[in-house]
């Protein structure tokens, strides 16, 4: 499609054509139940300076390229789209291409990486799934800033979880990493760059904010990491990971619950590093443990 605007298709199936679903300088258009597979020379689906396009249900499998790859295309709406078995990574994002959104993506069984993103930014994942690739479930290149992913799960990948080294900004949401070759979390030690993981539940938040955040051995929640009532849990045992550090705790309704001096706890035992931001008595208490 070249400069099309303000359609839409409905329930399309296209096996073994040279391309499969292609965007060029397009807007507004619409596409819901595709299915894409053994496209035999391009990706499943291409956008190329194409913006504000909605995808829904889309299927590409065993694709000759990428599953999906965006160039120079932003605002974009992907919800529950899946690539399998394809040539190359599942999505490929390249050549600023900013303000995407993702939703309910699974990513698997590629010959590279999940995820691949060089030079884009404020991209946004929510729940996607990145297993079993021969590359790295998410691989950030250079200049990757802002991009945020809310429950993203990364395992069984023949390199790295999740992996960025010169990017900035990056917010991991409930990340569940586990049974991947190399590290489940691997970043940058130098370069100033910030990045923030935080594990969230309705009983409470822990939050990492710095530069190094690389974590060998598994991520789960609830599992090695658990928030409950009036407690937050990290079990780092056997596991090498620079989470063994500050971080900031927030419990949730906590509120007054009638101890004389209210204290924080760590091991069992009272903590005598720990700060707080807020009242021990506060609705929602916040404080800093340093490791």
């Amino acid at each position: 499609m070249y400069t099309s605007t303000n359609n839409s298709f409905y329930n399309a199936t296209f096996t073994r054509n040279f391309a499969g679903l292609g965007l060029y300088s397009s807007t507004n258009n619409s596409f819901y139940n595709f299915v894409i597979t053994n496209t035999t020379s391009t990706a499943g689906v291409s956008l190329s300076s194409s913006s504000s396009n909605n995808f829904n249900n889309i299927i590409s499998s065993y694709s000759a390229s990428y599953g999906l790859v965006l160039a120079s295309s932003s605002y974009n709406i992907f919800s529950n789209l899946t690539s399998i078995y394809s040539s190359n990574s599942g999505i490929h994002i390249i050549s600023a291409s900013v303000g995407n959104i993702f939703r309910e993506i699974v990513i698997s069984n590629g010959s590279s990486n999940g995820i691949y993103s060089s030079s884009n930014s404020n991209n946004t994942f929510y729940n996607a799934i990145a297993n079993n690739n021969t590359g790295s479930g998410i691989y950030l290149t250079t200049l990757s800033n802002n991009n945020t992913f809310y429950n993203l799960t990364t395992a069984f990948n023949a390199d790295n979880g999740f992996i960025t080294a010169t990017s900035s900004g990056i917010v991991l949401s409930n990340l569940n990493s586990y049974n991947n070759s190399l590290l489940e979390l691997s970043t940058s030690s130098t370069g100033g760059y910030i990045r923030i993981l935080y594990y969230e539940n309705s009983q409470g938040q822990i939050r990492w904010t710095k530069n190094n955040l690389t974590t060998e051995g598994s991520l789960t929640f609830p599992g090695n990491i658990l928030i409950s009532n009036n407690s937050a849990y990290i079990n780092l045992e056997g596991m090498s990971s620079a989470l063994n550090s500050s971080a900031n705790i927030t419990l949730y309704n906590i509120g007054d619950r009638g101890y004389i001096i209210p204290i924080i706890k760590k091991n069992d035992v009272t903590c005598t590093d720990c700060y707080n931001f807020t009242s021990l008595n506060a609705e929602n208490v916040t404080f800093n443990v340093s490791s």
